[in-house]
C-alpha cells in the first residue's frame, strides 16, 4: 500500500468523534454496554451527518447483540449521567449526540 494510498483510507474510513469524551473520566463509570450505546448514537448521528436517528430499543438491541432490558438500562445511564439526552416525543424515539460534538443535533443525543 502507498502513503497515497493509506492516507486516503484515513480521510474516507473514521468516524467524527467529541474529544470531551475522550477524557478519561467522562466514560469511566460507564458499563461496556453503555459504552457500546453512546458510541451506536455516535455513529448514527454525527458519523452520518444527521441532526437525530430514530431508534427503537429493540433494533438497537439486535444491532449491539444485546437484550433489550439491557439495553434501556445502558440508556438510562447515559441520560443519567448526561451523555445523551432525549429528544422529541414521537414513537420511535429519535438519538443524537448532545452538546460536546455537534450542537446543532437533536432525539437521544450526546450532551
Amino acid at each position: 500500500m502507498t502513503a497515497e494510498t493509506e492516507t486516503t483510507l484515513v480521510r474516507r474510513d473514521y468516524t467524527r468523534f467529541p474529544n470531551a469524551l475522550l477524557a478519561p473520566d467522562a466514560t469511566s463509570s460507564l458499563s461496556a454496554l453503555s459504552i457500546r450505546v453512546l458510541h451506536a448514537v455516535i455513529r448514527s448521528t454525527i458519523g452520518w451527518n444527521r441532526r437525530a436517528v430514530p431508534w427503537e430499543s429493540a433494533r438497537l438491541a439486535e444491532a449491539l447483540g444485546a437484550d433489550q432490558c439491557s439495553v434501556n438500562k445502558a440508556l438510562k445511564a447515559l441520560i443519567t449521567k448526561g451523555l445523551i439526552v432525549v429528544c422529541g416525543g414521537s414513537e420511535p424515539e429519535e438519538a443524537r449526540p448532545n452538546d460536546l460534538g455537534a450542537r446543532s443535533l437533536s432525539g437521544y443525543r450526546v450532551s
